[in-house]
C-alpha cells in the first residue's frame, strides 16, 4: 500500500463520521451532506484499491487527494477554530467550503452549537442560533432568560432529542422561577417517554434526563442523590455544569462554605461566557472568586514534535544523498540502516543493539507516517503534559517506544522485522494518559477514558487491517505507557520527580541520537 492510499483510507474513516453528523444538520440532498458523502466515496474508492485490486485512473486519484481531505478535514477545522473562539476564521472557512445558502447555514448551525458549549450566547446568535427554535431555547437558557425559554419552547418541533433538550431547559426554568412541582411533573414525563419508546433513547436524551433529575434533587438539597446521579453522567456533559449542580445542592442544604468552594471549582473549569454568573454565586455565598490559571504552553510536547519533524527532514536529506543499502533482508533506505529497530536481520553488526529500541522513533516511512504521528502526539501530549509535567510526558514517550520494540520482538521471535516511526512512543503517551484518567473519578475523566478506549480500539483495528503497520509495536507502546502511568501514580505528586524523570528520558534520547549521528558519520 502506497502513502496516498494509506492517507485516503484514514480520511475515509474520518469522512464516515463527518457524513453522519452532516445528515443531522441538513436535509440529505443539500450541499453539506452531499459534499461529505462525495469525500467519503472518493477516499474509500482509492484507499481500498490495494485490497481489491481494481483499476483507478490517475485523474480519479488526484481528485480524491484534493477533494476528500478538504471536505473531511475542512469542517473539522472550522469546528476547531470555533472551539478556540476564533469565530470569524471559522465562518470564513465555512464560506470557502460551502457556496449555497443552505450549506453555509447548516455548517453555521454546527458552529452555533459549539458557541453554546462555550457558553457564548452572543457568538451563537451571530451564527444564526436565533433562527433555529431549538438553538434559540438553548441560548435563552444560557442567558437565564426563563420567560424567553418558556415562550420559545412552544415553537420547537418535538422530535426525539429535541423533546428532551427542550424539557431539560424548561425544568431549569421552572426551578429558577420557584415552581418545583411543575419541574417534577415534567421530569416524570421525560422518564416515562424514555422508558416506553425505544426510538427516543439516545445519549442526548439520557443526558438530559440525568441532568434534570440531578437539578431537581439539588433543589431539595439532596447531595447524596445528586452525587449518585452525576457519578454516571453521560459523555459530553461539561465538567463545570456538574460542579454547578452539586454546588446548588450544597447551597440548598445550607452548607454555604462547601457550596462556595464548589462554585469556585465550576468557575475554574467553565468557559469565559459562564464565569460572570458563577462569580455572582460565589460572592453571594461569601466566597472569593478564584483566579483562572493560564495553561502553561506544553513545551515538552511541542519540542518533541518539532524534533521529530526536523529529524524527518534530515532523514530525507540522507536518503537523497546516499543510495539504498543492501542487506540479507533486502534493500534498505540509509535512514533505516542506521536507526531502524531490527530483529532477525543478519549481516548488520548493530542489528540487535539496545539503542535501536529507541532510535527507530527518529525515522519514519513517509510524509503521511510522520504527519499522523505528530498530529496525534500534539493532541495527546498536550493533555498529558497539562496533567503532569514535561518530564512525565517524555518518560511516557520513552517507555512506549522501548516497549513497542520489545513486544514486537517477543511476540514474533522467528520473523524478520524492521520497525520505524514514533507510533510506539505516541501510544505510550496515550497509555499514560489513560492510566491517569482511569484512577481519577472525575466526570470529565470518565468521558476521557471512553474516548481513549475508542481511539485505542480503532488504532488496533487499523494495525490489523493495514499491511506493514505494526500491531505489536502499537500494543507494546500502549503497554509501556500504561506501565509508566501507573508507576507515576504510585509516586508522590511532586514536580521534582517529574523533572528527574524528564532529565533521565531526555538524557537517553540525546544519547541514542548521538549514537545515530555516529552511525551516519560512519556510513558517509
Amino acid at each position: 500500500m502506497d502513502e496516498p492510499a494509506l492517507f485516503l483510507l484514514v480520511i475515509a474513516i474520518s469522512a464516515f463520521f463527518t457524513v453522519r453528523w452532516s445528515l443531522r444538520l441538513a436535509r440529505p440532498g443539500s450541499e453539506l451532506p452531499v459534499k461529505s458523502l462525495i469525500a467519503l466515496l472518493l477516499a474509500a474508492l482509492v484507499g481500498l484499491q490495494p485490497f481489491f485490486g481494481y483499476r483507478i485512473s490517475e485523474l480519479l486519484r488526484l481528485l480524491a487527494l484534493i477533494i476528500a481531505p478538504v471536505y473531511t478535514l475542512g469542517p473539522l477545522g472550522a469546528v476547531a477554530l470555533a472551539r478556540a473562539r476564533r469565530y470569524g476564521a471559522a465562518r470564513f472557512l465555512g464560506r470557502l467550503l460551502y457556496w449555497s445558502a443552505e450549506g453555509r447555514q447548516a455548517l453555521e448551525r454546527l458552529l452555533a452549537q459549539v458557541a453554546i458549549q462555550q457558553a457564548d450566547a452572543a457568538a451563537a446568535l451571530g451564527f444564526g442560533a436565533g433562527d433555529d427554535p431549538l438553538l434559540a431555547v438553548q441560548v435563552a437558557n444560557l442567558r437565564q432568560d426563563w420567560q424567553e425559554v418558556r415562550l420559545l419552547a412552544a415553537e420547537v418541533p418535538r422530535s426525539q432529542a429535541n423533546t428532551f433538550l427542550v424539557d431539560e431547559a424548561l425544568i431549569e426554568a421552572h426551578l429558577a422561577e420557584g415552581r418545583p412541582e411543575q419541574a417534577e411533573l415534567l421530569l416524570r414525563t421525560m422518564r416515562e417517554s424514555l422508558g416506553s419508546d425505544p426510538s427516543l433513547q439516545s445519549p442526548v436524551a439520557y443526558r438530559a434526563v440525568v441532568m434534570s433529575e440531578a437539578r431537581v434533587a439539588a433543589e431539595h438539597g439532596d447531595m447524596n442523590r445528586v452525587r449518585q446521579l452525576l457519578s454516571r453522567v453521560p459523555q459530553g456533559t461539561p465538567a463545570w455544569r456538574v460542579y454547578e449542580t452539586v454546588a446548588r445542592a450544597a447551597e440548598r442544604a445550607f452548607r454555604q462554605k462547601e457550596a462556595a468552594a464548589l462554585y469556585a471549582h465550576a468557575f475554574q473549569t467553565a468557559p469565559p461566557g459562564a464565569r460572570e454568573r458563577l462569580a455572582t454565586d460565589i460572592l453571594r455565598l461569601g466566597g472569593a472568586v478564584p483566579e483562572v490559571a493560564k495553561k502553561a504552553p506544553a513545551w515538552g510536547t511541542w519540542g518533541l514534535a518539532a524534533a521529530l519533524v526536523v529529524l524527518y527532514l534530515l532523514q530525507e536529506l540522507l536518503n537523497a544523498r546516499l543510495p539504498e543499502m543492501f542487506s540479507p533482508a533486502g534493500r534498505m533506505r540509509p535512514s533505516d540502516y542506521v536507526a531502524a529497530w531490527m530483529h532477525g536481520v543478519p549481516g548488520i553488526a548493530s542489528a540487535e543493539a539496545a539503542w535501536r529500541h529507541v532510535s527507530y522513533a527518529f525515522v519514519h516511512g513517509g510524509i503521511v507516517h510522520i504527519g499522523f504521528n505528530v498530529w496525534v502526539l500534539l493532541d495527546l501530549g498536550r493533555l498529558y503534559e497539562a496533567r503532569r509535567n514535561w518530564g512525565s510526558f517524555l518518560m511516557a514517550f520513552l517507555f512506549g517506544t522501548v516497549m513497542g520494540a520489545y513486544l514486537s520482538g517477543i511476540a514474533e521471535p522467528g520473523s524478520v522485522q524492521l520497525l520505524v516511526g514514533a507510533s510506539g512512543g505516541v501510544l505510550g503517551v496515550g497509555g499514560a494518559l489513560l492510566a491517569d484518567a482511569l484512577r481519577s473519578g472525575l466526570a470529565s475523566d470518565r468521558q476521557l477514558v471512553r474516548s481513549l478506549v475508542q481511539w485505542v480500539v480503532l488504532i488496533m483495528l487499523f494495525s490489523v487491517a493495514i499491511p506493514m503497520v505494526s500491531l505489536w509495536g502499537h500494543a507494546g507502546g500502549l503497554v509501556g505507557g500504561l506501565l509508566w502511568g501507573f508507576i507515576r501514580q504510585g509516586l508522590p505528586r511532586n514536580q521534582a520527580i517529574d523533572r528527574f524523570a524528564g532529565g533521565v528520558a531526555l538524557g537517553v534520547l540525546l544519547y541514542v541520537l548521538a549514537v545515530v549521528v555516529q552511525q551516519v558519520a560512519a556510513l558517509t
